[in-house]
C-alpha cells in the first residue's frame, strides 16, 4: 500500500510539472493540458480529495469538448457523475449521466456506465421502478460488450437486487442477490492471484454486502424468499 501511494505521488508530481509546461504553451497545449488535468483529478479522487478532483475535471471538460475528443470527454463526465453520486447529490449525478447518454459517439461501455449511474441516482431519489429499468438496460448493453466486464456487472446485479427489494418484490430480490454472489465469486476466482491487499479486502466487503442483502431480504419475509 505504501509503495502504491509512493508511485501515485511520483506520477502526480510528474503530471503537475507537465501541466505547468503545457499551461505556458497557451492554446497549442490546451488539449494535452486537459488530459493531464484529468489524470491529476483521478489521482486526487483516489487519494480522497474529491473537491480538488471535481475542480480539475470541471476545468478539463470544456477544453475536451472543444477538441472533439469524445472518448475523454465522456470519461470525464462519468468521473464527475460518480463524484456527485458519492457526494449524495443524486440530481447532479443524474444530470452528468444524461450528458453522457446524449453524447454522440459515446462507446457502449460509456453508455452502460452512464445508465448504471443514472439508475443509482434514480433509486436514491425514490424511483425504484425507473432504477430497476436502468440497471436492466445497463446489463443489456453490457451483454454486447466483448471485453470482460464481470466486476461491473456485479454492481449492476446488486443494484437490481436493491431496487427489487425497494419495490417489495422479495423473491426476485433474493434471486438477484444470489446472482450477485455468483458474479462476485467469478470476479474473485479470475483475479485472486493478481489482487493487492486492499483489493482483496474490497472483494471480501462485496461478498459480505451481497450476503447481508440476501439475508436481510429473506429475514423480511422468509416465505417469499
Amino acid at each position: 500500500t505504501e509503495t502504491l501511494r509512493g508511485r501515485r505521488a511520483e506520477a502526480r508530481r510528474h503530471y503537475e510539472r507537465l501541466s505547468a509546461i503545457l499551461a505556458a504553451c497557451g492554446d497549442a497545449g490546451a488539449a494535452e493540458l486537459a488530459s493531464a488535468q484529468a489524470y491529476l483529478a483521478r489521482a486526487a479522487a483516489a487519494d480522497g480529495r474529491a473537491a480538488e478532483a471535481e475542480e480539475l475535471f470541471t476545468r478539463a471538460l470544456p477544453v475536451l469538448a472543444q477538441s472533439g475528443d469524445v472518448l475523454s470527454r465522456g470519461n470525464v463526465l462519468l468521473d464527475l457523475a460518480n463524484l456527485r453520486l458519492e457526494a449524495r447529490d443524486a440530481a447532479g449525478a443524474e444530470a452528468r449521466a444524461r450528458e453522457v447518454l446524449a453524447l454522440a459517439g459515446a462507446t457502449p461501455r460509456q453508455r452502460a456506465v452512464a445508465t448504471s449511474v443514472l439508475a443509482a441516482a434514480l433509486r436514491a431519489r425514490g424511483k425504484p421502478a425507473d432504477a430497476l429499468a436502468g440497471f436492466d438496460e445497463a446489463l443489456r448493453i453490457l451483454s454486447d460488450e466483448p471485453a470482460d466486464s464481470t466486476s461491473f456487472s456485479r454492481a449492476l446485479h446488486e443494484g437490481r437486487a436493491r431496487s427489487l427489494a425497494d419495490l417489495g418484490r422479495r423473491a426476485e430480490s433474493a434471486a438477484a442477490w444470489v446472482r450477485t454472489l455468483d458474479v462476485a465469486r467469478d470476479v474473485a476466482a479470475r483475479a485472486s492471484d493478481a489482487l493487492s491487499e486492499p483489493e482483496r479486502l474490497a472483494t471480501v466487503a462485496r461478498f459480505r454486502r451481497a450476503l447481508d442483502g440476501l439475508l436481510a431480504t429473506a429475514a423480511a419475509d422468509p416465505t417469499d424468499a
